[in-house]
């Protein structure tokens, strides 16, 4: 199993989807269940990151890059087997250019 690591910009962009869907949308069932969803994808690319497909991009997939979705949004993140880790880059809405700010 890879050890998880979770970028700052990914805990940041995690913490703005859960906020707007407890307070703008006004449901916090829904953060609570997407908080869920995540844990269920961290342990999914923590035991299988190869599972995942790579991202859209050739420059991303030449960097590694791969992408696991979760309800409208995803994950990308890249796995460091030399240290046994997979690291978690950023975490989009899918009506955002991912592959435009990374």
């Amino acid at each position: 199993m890879f050890r998880l690591v979770v970028t700052e910009a990914a805990h940041d962009d995690l913490d703005e989807a859960f906020a707007y869907i407890a307070t703008v949308l006004e449901n916090p069932a829904a953060a609570i269940a997407l908080a869920d969803e995540v844990e269920s994808v961290y342990r999914s690319i923590r035991t299988r990151p190869e599972a995942h497909p790579f991202c859209d991009s050739p420059r991303l997939t030449a960097m590694g890059y791969r992408k696991a979705a979760v309800k409208n949004y995803l994950f990308v993140f890249r796995v460091d087997s030399t240290a046994n880790r997979v690291i978690v880059l950023r975490f989009f809405h899918q009506t955002q250019d991912y592959l435009g700010v990374l």
